[in-house]
């Protein structure tokens, strides 16, 4: 080995300091200077050691209390740095000037004043991170046992958006773990300053580097990625560094939801703030015999979405601004997958038969395999880089889970009306032409039900058309011919009024042409019961007379009346149309066969009655346009005859019947 002393160090320390006096002719001491100078450098020496050794020992306590971590791998590197650094810091002091120490066989530079500055600038450096390093390691295992580990609940881990080289990592601490080790070692930037990386090595490592396109057994997590966990670089309070937690939008929504009123806390049920009132029905308890009153509430549709709209638009705003993975973490999350891995989502819808909201299971929105592209330009800032489209998607996947976890797509809520209990009358044993009209009924319905099920070409088969038609041949005996598109019927039984029974000598035609509807059907066979029967045999009742005769509403003259009774209903005090769903859930309530609908996710001037939408010229949704709709509805609809007796009403049935036995 070879020593180089490029030039003089100027230092604290004097070497003749004490030794010879200024002006002085004797000669120097040399023996004397060079024992001071080695009791001042070992002095240097031996304090560097102890400075080393009290700062060992406080790292290493902070190792000991640190878990989650390989504690003789840190204390190793921290050994080795400490030293190195006691080392250079030793040479620095007792040098007399500038050095340069060289390995004389490979002529590598084994240490010198440049390189000892260096050193104590850099480990001094890595020895002040060394604890935020070991901190950044211990918060990332601990936040990932407090989440709960991998799963899909809110707060817990994403598997899909988590380093495997964390999964080794944390399977480490395993006592039974094979293939896996760790050790710390001093990993440097682009700048020589080290900071502690973090290296797994083994053949599980092999394995996981194989699946990620990376060669040999061993990964070293980069002090970067480290240091990003403390310092959160990306702002983003779900990001761990190595994994990514899943977002608690709901939750937070629910809490936010909680503080301002919607869900009772005592109950657990929507608030009587965000209900209305759905009516009053009548519920039949057949096995206790008895009916009573039920007062419905229903969701306030309106009030709901205005409170919540904002309230999630909040909660995506805070998912897409954070960026790429913050927003696919969020679909993977609250959306769903098909078989053939798409995502998708069931949209909220309004029910306005039962006035509540619903999950439309039947329309899924279909969002592919891949996530969205981001891509920040000056016109989608407000989408954070998305399009309107995938912000809107973002929205309504959230809106879909807390409507669903709120009780908002459950039925209307229904509370007894006290007093209103009755008993419901013990029926009667049923009469011997009652049993006689049923069991006739039954087996012509069967008859022609099995007739319109046959192909035109199976209409014009004898033998289909008497296999169907079997259930009427054992009520009416005879033979069942086939002409053209008529079957008929001869040598029939036929029996009168008086119950009895003579084969009839006539032949009963009766077309079979159009069996398309249940209209069409009811009149076949209706034909069909007139064949072996007298009009009075079959005892109809006065329901089934009220039924033959269409029903009767109210005659022309109390339209105008009805109509003002219903608008006083559906009209504010200030001369206005109450809610979309009030005024459609009032109009079905009086009229349950009219003919209105909404079409989904409509405003109000797309509600119809009838043919007519509810808009003006304007577009604009008027108490007056509505009285126009009804008018022409209830005019089309209802039956305007005036009263009938129940005289009336019979003679009419037995016209209907003569009218179709011919």
């Amino acid at each position: 080995m070879s020593y180089r002393n490029p030039g003089q160090l100027v230092t604290k320390y004097n070497p003749t300091d004490g030794v010879i006096k200024q002006n002085s002719v004797e000669k120097p001491n040399y023996n004397e200077i060079a024992r001071k100078n080695a009791k001042a450098n070992f002095d240097i020496v031996r304090q560097n050691d102890m400075n080393a050794q009290k700062a060992f020992a406080d790292y290493s306590k902070v190792v000991k209390e640190t878990p989650y971590i390989n504690q003789a791998s840190a204390n190793s590197i921290l050994s080795d740095s400490i030293d190195e650094y006691a080392a250079a810091k030793s040479r620095l002091e007792t040098a007399t000037g500038f050095y340069e120490k060289i390995d004389e066989e490979t002529g590598d530079v084994l240490y010198s004043y440049d390189n000892d500055l260096k050193i104590l600038a850099n480990n001094q450096a890595f020895l002040n991170g060394f604890s935020q390093d070991l901190s950044a390691i211990n918060y990332m295992t601990e936040e990932f046992d407090k989440s709960g580990g991998f799963g899909s609940g809110e707060g817990q881990v994403d598997a899909m958006f988590t380093s495997p080289y964390f999964t080794l990592l944390k399977s480490v601490q395993d006592p039974f773990a094979e293939g896996v080790n760790v050790e710390y070692i001093k990993e440097k930037d682009a700048n020589g300053i080290p900071s502690l990386g973090i290296k797994l090595y083994g053949s599980r490592v092999a394995e996981v580097n194989k699946t990620l396109g990376n060669e040999g057994d061993s990964y070293v997590i980069k002090p970067g990625e480290l240091q990003k966990i403390l310092n959160n670089q990306d702002g983003d309070p779900s990001f761990v560094g190595l994994y990514y937690k899943n977002h608690t939008a709901i939750g937070d929504i629910k809490q936010q939801t909680e503080s301002i009123g919607i869900i009772d806390p005592k109950t657990g049920l929507i608030s009587k703030e965000y209900m209305v009132d759905g009516g009053v029905t009548t519920k039949t308890n057949t096995i206790g015999g008895y009916t009573e009153q039920i007062s419905t509430s229903v969701v306030n549709r309106d009030k709901v979405n205005q409170t919540f709209n904002p309230i999630i638009k909040a909660q995506v705003d805070s998912i897409m601004r954070r960026g790429d993975t913050s927003t696919d973490v969020a679909i993977n999350q609250y959306a769903q997958q098909d078989e053939d891995g798409n995502y998708y989502y069931n949209p909220v819808t309004w029910d306005a038969v039962n006035n509540k909201f619903s999950i439309d299971k039947q329309n899924p929105v279909i969002l592919g395999k891949d996530f969205f592209d981001r891509n920040l330009t000056e016109e989608n800032q407000k989408t954070f880089g998305y399009t309107q489209e995938q912000y809107n998607h973002v929205v309504e996947i959230l809106k879909s889970n807390i409507y669903q976890d709120l009780g908002f797509t459950q039925q209307p809520q229904q509370t007894i009306i006290p007093g209103t209990r009755k008993n419901i009358p013990t029926p009667t044993k049923p009469t011997e032409g009652e049993i006689k009209r049923n069991n006739a009924i039954e087996l012509t319905a069967k008859g022609v039900n099995s007739l319109s099920k046959l192909t035109s070409n199976e209409l014009k088969d004898i033998n289909k058309v008497q296999a169907a038609l079997s259930p009427i041949a054992n009520l009416f005996g005879g033979e069942i011919q086939l002409i053209d598109d008529k079957i008929v019927l001869t040598n029939f039984y036929k029996e009168d009024s008086k119950g009895n029974v003579s084969i009839s000598d006539k032949s009963q035609e009766i077309d079979i042409s159009n069996l398309t509807g249940l209209e069409a059907q009811k009149k076949v066979m209706q034909e069909l019961l007139n064949i072996g029967f007298d009009v009075n045999v079959l005892d109809y009742s006065q329901q089934q007379i009220d039924k033959l005769v269409g029903g009767y509403k109210f005659d022309p003259s109390t339209v105008s009346s009805e109509i003002d009774n219903l608008m006083k209903k559906l009209v504010t005090a200030d001369g206005k149309l109450k809610s979309e769903a009030d005024v459609i859930r009032i109009i079905k309530n009086k009229y349950k066969d009219i003919n209105i609908s909404e079409p989904l996710w409509s405003k109000g001037n797309d509600i119809k009655i009838g043919s007519t939408i509810l808009s003006d010229d304007e577009k604009t949704y008027t108490p007056d346009k509505l009285r126009e709709a009804l008018n022409i509805e209830l005019g089309q609809t209802q039956k305007v005859e005036p009263e009938m007796t129940d005289e009336q009403k019979k003679e009419k049935v037995i016209q209907l019947i003569d009218q179709y036995s011919k």
